[in-house]
């Protein structure tokens, strides 16, 4: 069965290697070892036709094949190809009669094209979306195994390409055959997307495709003509087209058309546009309208969006013009209903043959089409409105580009397509550029987009691209007046403040200056907003030497006004502020309070990942106590809940405190296990830190065992890494005394009490820091 595939009209010939090689990938699926394969080439050289034919070799295997296409004009929703793939495969179970799958809430959330409800960090949220798709298609597989073709990859929104590279990691282990198809000088001209489509080539196989051999090229005419072609006209059309299969299909209607072969000759491929022109002549004047409009739709066609327009210039009937642009083989009728151009090339030669004024017209009336025709259910549409309108805007009239591209981006950001809502803002900010720049809605419609894409780019992990944007959103927020300064200004420091991946790593004075800015201008009375920003600022002040009156005091003010608002979320937010700015020894039971209320909060909200958090947070307290009981009760509860949510995210954390308790108890070969285990899980999971925590791990266990001599190297680089936190020079300081080398050891001791030792910093590691230092100074005798 094939769920999903597009027509194939064209005839099959030649490209026996590689077809060979894809039988070989889909024997290893039905085997139970998946593969991936990559079909690369120029325009028309066979990369769609070659897919489609091991899809039609799939049944006769026990697989069923699924097709998922990037939109190649623009204005696909999020994870478009994915989105298609899912829904034929839900199609197919209907067809048989089958209950549709069991989908994840994440996965339900986006075929229905509604926001997803995030974890607290984005990487988190996402990467649940992902392993809902992995989950639901390995369900599938385990009934039959499965050949996925992603079609147009080059085209791809780059969450959709990074959905592919999570699956291709784990391919081996499952019995699919994943196909994609890319055009490689498009992909090579959006760099972000060549990079994504060499890292996912290199978990599979990467083939080129060339143009036909000679002997293929003849058969290939004699399937197009029903005629044998004679050797001069075969050389002369294989020297011409190179053996591209839509290039040959050109010229086999020119052959067939009477043309005479000798003027073939004087063909070069760059002319096959001509020859599409030429083909196309031939048919109505209304006829070819047609196909103008359809062009500006893009190489998909919506039916009904097709008709809307055609009809005010074309009249209601429009089935023979449409039956007329088939028989032409220019549009191609798809199982849905709606329309294909039977290849890019005959979509682009007609859209390049409209002036940019006609293009920017048909745009605008699609867009205009688009508001009528969804006005009860807009969402889905968004991109494609944000599209049509984006390339009808000229100077000064963009309202409706601005407008639809930053819902777009909205839409897609609670569809966890970070990189695609950032390219929408992106767009939106050009297309307001184009609006006069005078105003004060201006400056704040700006202001706002800056700070919707320096969320995107937080969840897309674009940090650096992160704080320059949500510095210029504050920069632009300072030059507006007050009443609307003071809001957006703080919208501007969370985000610069608030989306740290590490904590208490060093002391930002860019962020500590630009909260203290924000809580200066914000009104004084009570506001979740206020709140946010207060404890904020504690939290950025953590570093600061000498700050912990200050922090206790902005703690308190901003746990003080998150009561009185009475908002949940607010309070959450800010008690882990405070917890954070306020860790350290001194603070336990502060903490442990802070961890109940909670347990407490999730408990009444029913909230399992807040609730699974915060017994992390407690089994950390009542380790720092010494109550390993208590710690073993904790990790129970926490295992128990992780096997619940069933996230491998989670799963890492049971390792790693496992691990740890190996280690207290003396059985090392355990907890290097367990900590190797753990350092698996979280690459799946791509957390940033995954090596070093992995590191801290089996650092603590050689030096629980002595093994003094295989950590100087790894630690060295650690000092050098990260001279913000001391405790890897303190650690350093300790090796060297544990080996006895007073020299090294002084050296180290030098540096560390160069200011008195002032700069042993206050924080949750003080206690660590101390302990080392302790040895260190009995070591020397100092």
């Amino acid at each position: 069965m094939v769920a999903g595939r597009p027509p194939s009209p064209d005839a099959f010939v030649g490209r026996a290697r590689e077809l060979a090689n894809l039988r070989g990938g889909l024997d290893s699926a039905v085997g139970g070892r998946g593969r991936l394969v990559l079909l690369v080439g120029e325009p028309g050289i066979g990369k769609t036709r070659l897919a489609d034919e091991i899809s039609a070799l799939a049944p006769a295997h026990g697989a069923l094949a699924l097709w998922g296409r990037s939109w190649e004009s623009g204005g696909a929703p999020p994870f478009w190809p994915w989105t298609q793939l899912i829904r034929a495969l839900i199609s197919h179970h209907r067809r048989l009669g089958r209950p549709a799958p069991d989908l994840p809430a994440p996965l339900a959330a986006l075929l229905a094209n509604r926001p997803t409800q995030p974890a607290a960090e984005p990487e988190q949220a996402r990467f649940q979306l992902f392993t809902a798709v992995g989950d639901v298609l390995a369900d599938a597989a385990a009934e039959q195994p499965l050949v996925l073709v992603l079609d147009d990859l080059h085209a791809a929104d780059l969450s959709s390409l990074l959905l592919l590279r999570f699956l291709a990691r784990d391919l081996r282990t499952q019995p699919w055959l994943m196909v994609g198809t890319y055009r490689d000088v498009e992909a090579a001209a959006q760099p972000a997307i060549a990079t994504l489509l060499a890292e996912i080539a290199r978990e599979g196989e990467r083939l080129a495709l060339g143009g036909l051999s000679r002997s293929e090229t003849a058969a290939y005419i004699g399937a197009a003509t029903a005629a044998q072609p004679k050797d001069g006209t075969v050389d002369a059309v294989h020297h011409i087209t190179e053996g591209n299969p839509l290039f040959l299909t050109e010229v086999a209607r020119l052959l067939g058309s009477g043309c005479d072969p000798d003027r073939l000759r004087t063909a070069i491929p760059d002319e096959i546009r001509t020859a599409i022109r030429q083909r196309l002549s031939a048919l109505s004047s209304a006829a070819r309208r047609l196909l103008t409009i359809a062009a500006v739709i893009g190489r998909d066609v919506d039916r009904t969006v097709l008709e809307h327009l055609a009809a005010a210039e074309l009249g209601e009937n429009l089935l023979p013009l449409l039956d007329e642009v088939k028989r032409a083989n220019a549009l191609i009728e798809a199982p849905d209903g709606n329309y294909r151009f039977a290849h890019l090339l005959v979509r682009d030669t007609l859209y390049e043959a409209a002036g940019s004024s006609e293009r920017a017209a048909l745009h605008r009336r699609a867009g205009e089409a688009l508001e009528q025709l969804t006005r009860m259910a807009p969402t889905a549409h968004l991109a494609e409105m944000a599209h049509h309108f984006a390339e009808a805007a000229g100077a000064g009239e963009a309202v409706e580009a601005v407008h639809y591209c930053q819902r777009a981006g909205d839409h897609a950001l609670t569809l966890l397509a970070y990189e695609e809502a950032a390219r929408h803002y992106r767009r939106a900010l050009a297309c307001l550029e184009l609006r006069p720049q005078d105003s004060t809605r201006h400056a704040e419609q700006r202001c706002q987009l800056l700070l919707s894409l320096g969320d995107a780019q937080w969840g897309a992990g674009e940090l650096a691209a992160m704080r320059a944007t949500f510095q210029a959103a504050a920069q632009t927020a300072e030059a507006l007046p007050p009443q609307q300064r003071g809001a957006l200004l703080a919208r501007a420091a969370l985000g610069l403040g608030g989306r740290q991946q590490r904590a208490h790593v060093a002391y930002d004075a860019a962020v500590v200056t630009l909260l203290e800015a924000a809580e200066a201008t914000l009104p004084r009375h009570d506001s979740a907003l206020r709140a946010r920003v207060l404890a904020r600022l504690a939290y950025a002040l953590y570093a600061q030497p000498g700050s912990a009156t200050r922090r206790q005091a902005l703690c308190r003010e901003a746990v003080a006004m998150a009561r009185r608002a009475g908002d949940p979320h607010t309070l959450r937010w800010v008690l882990n502020d405070w917890r954070w700015a306020l860790w350290g020894p001194d603070n336990l039971a502060d903490r442990l309070r802070i961890a109940d209320e909670l347990i407490g909060m999730a408990e009444r909200l029913g909230d399992r990942e807040l609730l699974l958090t915060e017994h992390a947070w407690r089994l950390v307290d009542h380790l720092e106590l010494g109550d390993i009981a208590a710690v073993r009760a904790e990790l129970q509860v926490f295992t128990e809940l992780a096997d619940e949510i069933r996230l491998p995210w989670y799963h890492w954390y049971v390792s790693r405190f496992a691990a740890l308790l190996a280690t207290l108890e003396g059985r090392f070969a355990e907890a290097e296990r367990l900590a190797a285990d753990g350092l698996a899980t979280a690459q799946r999971v791509q957390h940033q830190d995954s090596f070093l925590i992995y590191a801290t791990q089996m650092m603590t266990v050689r030096v629980e065992q002595g093994r003094f001599d295989e950590l100087e190297t790894g630690l060295q680089g650690l000092v050098a890494q990260y001279p913000a936190v001391p405790v890897w020079r303190y650690l350093l300081a300790y090796l060297h005394a544990e080996q006895g080398w007073t020299a090294q050891t002084r050296q180290e001791l030098d540096r560390i009490a160069g200011n008195d030792f002032v700069d042993v910093p206050d924080d949750y590691l003080r206690l660590p820091n101390l302990a080392y230092l302790a040895e260190v100074v009995a070591f020397l005798g100092d």
